[in-house]
């Protein structure tokens, strides 16, 4: 679900250019909007920085893997969660990153919010209701559980979690907690769309499920601009901009090990629930793309990251660095606010609480790497 074959022809046309030729492309910046972002692209994945909707640490056949196995079908999972193999992940996350075989490169590319439209002003009593009401739902998602259109036939054998779509996540919970015994813990799992009442819906809930689909998907953001907040049911997937904002500041992560305690869980996170949805307004910009929002300029501070750690000089001088645009971000997002966090966007990347160390060591590497011409 990538024009591969555009991509080729296009840097073939890109290679006589001197621009190009100076760093192989490594200070070039390509928009891929697909449903799979840089999945599949094989050695033309290697040097420019990519721009997509969709953050898989790992190939695309992760997603099959993940379904069947959960945390065990990914390495960076498993590192995250097996102390006893952290020696040994670091070289292969290494290789991996270099080898160009994962859909979203961490030392590199950007993964960014899509476009979502939902009205950007509204009065201040439309948009900050939905914020304190009491919410009669404790989790909701509604949405083909096999597919974008369903895709399970009302064969309920399709839903034991190894259909590779939406990582399984999806399956795993309408089988455990579709229908009655979702509804007697107030969750309410459906296996289709909610039409034009998933806004409603998603008004009535404390948190909204953020899943994938057949790649990126539009749950997160929409949950975002609705005043849900933001349940991510995506393994090794890394979110729009999160490493520069401070996710578990306005949202939580769910592992496909959790799926079965999921009642216990939400019941024992329901006045966290209450404090992120307060925090859900000051971070409502930067998944915005129209004239109030801000994911512009997070883009930009993102690609002043890429463009600092690959050791080039910005055009504001030899002295220069992203402070100032993150300074602006902060100001705009979080103001002076007592609650504001720590590790808002700044000049330097955030490392997502989820990662690996030997991730994370990883993707410095291959930075430096980068910078010397060498990945």
């Amino acid at each position: 679900m990538c024009d591969a074959a555009r991509l080729a022809l296009t840097y073939r046309w890109l290679e006589s250019s001197t621009h190009w030729r100076r760093r192989g492309g490594r200070d070039h910046v390509i928009w891929l909007t697909g449903d799979r972002g840089a999945c599949g692209l094989g050695r033309l994945a290697g040097r420019p920085i990519f721009v997509t909707h969709w953050g898989l640490l790992g190939a695309f056949e992760s997603v099959r893997k993940i379904a069947a196995r959960g945390s065990a079908g990914s390495p960076v999972l498993e590192a995250r969660n097996a102390t006893a193999i952290e020696g040994t992940s670091l070289p292969r996350f290494t290789a991996q990153l270099s080898s160009a075989t994962w859909c979203h490169a961490p030392h590199k590319d950007v993964v960014v919010p899509p476009y979502i439209a939902m009205p950007e002003r509204s009065g201040e009593k439309e948009q900050r209701a939905p914020l304190w009401q009491a919410r009669s739902n404790r989790l909701i998602h509604a949405g083909g559980v096999c597919g974008w259109r369903d895709g399970c036939g009302g064969d309920a054998s399709k839903l034991g979690g190894t259909n590779g779509y939406s990582m399984g996540m999806r399956q795993r919970i309408f089988h455990m907690w579709g229908g009655q015994p979702g509804m007697s813990a107030r969750i309410s799992v459906y296996n289709h769309s909610a039409r034009g009442g998933f806004l409603k819906l998603m008004r009535s809930s404390q948190w909204c499920l953020a899943t994938a689909g057949d790649g990126w998907g539009t749950r997160l953001a929409e949950a975002v601009l609705a005043g849900c907040v933001p349940l991510i049911a995506q393994p090794a997937v890394l979110q729009p901009f999160e490493d520069v904002l401070p996710y578990e500041y306005f949202s939580a992560r769910l592992d496909a090990e959790d799926v079965a305690t999921l009642p216990t869980w939400l019941a024992d996170h329901e006045q966290e629930a209450a404090l992120l949805r307060q925090r859900l307004h000051l971070v409502r910009g930067a998944f915005q793309w129209g004239r109030t929002g801000l994911a512009y300029n997070l883009t930009l501070l993102s690609l002043c990251h890429r463009a600092v750690e690959l050791g080039l000089q910005l055009k504001a001088g030899p002295q220069a660095n992203c402070s100032p645009l993150a300074t602006r971000i902060n100001r705009e997002l979080f103001g002076t606010s007592a609650g504001a966090p720590h590790s808002a966007p700044g000049p330097i990347r955030i490392r997502p609480t989820w990662y690996a160390p030997a991730l994370d060591d990883a993707i410095h590497e291959a930075i430096a790497l980068r910078r010397r011409g060498v990945a």
